[in-house]
């Protein structure tokens, strides 16, 4: 991805973009609680990442964010995703990689709210049905955080999306494959064509 011209520069300046913003969301929530020390422990942030490239045209990283605010009644972590395509447009959303008359979200959206709904029922948690539909409906909002990895497309939940937050972050993998038919051939996943 480096080799190309700007590619560098482009990818460097929206993470840079990214990580301010989260670091002066903190800065301000911090500022907003009337304790700036609680029992000792003042407040943490820490922003850890993972990256990789497919097809050697398609960056997909995730920013994991560690935030314990002192006077707040729990950590939180959350993932933000990015993700770039040297084939096509730059940083991507969700909908750069399929066709735009594909009924993707629908697919996206069923595939998610069944592996979702099984595994809360595996866990005990049968009541949260209306949760998890709100935050896994065919809305293009509910799945902005994302990548591919394995030629997988890895849809990521963060806390209290689609579960309670003794759930934790959730991600669903859906293969690549099951979607050839919704992906356009001439995007960012135009490797799936080989």
């Amino acid at each position: 991805l480096m080799g190309v011209r700007g590619v560098a520069s482009d990818i460097n300046n929206s993470l840079d973009t990214t990580v301010d913003g989260i670091i002066k969301d903190f800065i301000k929530q911090v500022s907003e609680m009337p304790k700036k020390i609680v029992n000792g422990m003042g407040s943490k942030l820490e922003i850890t990442s993972n990256g990789w490239v497919s097809n050697e045209s398609l960056l997909s990283a995730e920013l994991n964010t560690f935030c314990n605010i002192a006077g707040m009644a729990h950590p939180l972590t959350t993932v933000t995703t990015f993700n770039y395509s040297i084939i096509s447009t730059g940083q991507l959303e969700l909908s750069n990689l399929f066709l735009s008359n594909a009924e993707y979200l629908n697919y996206i959206s069923a595939v998610c709210i069944k592996q979702l709904t099984d595994k809360a029922l595996k866990e005990g948690y049968g009541n949260i049905n209306d949760m998890i539909l709100s935050g896994a409906s065919a809305d293009a909002k509910n799945f902005s955080e994302w990548t591919v990895k394995n030629d997988s497309l890895d849809i990521i939940f963060n806390v209290y999306q689609v579960m309670p937050y003794v759930m934790g972050i959730q991600t669903v993998s859906i293969p690549l494959s099951d979607m050839t038919n919704m992906i356009d051939p001439k995007g960012p996943l135009s490797f799936m064509y080989r």
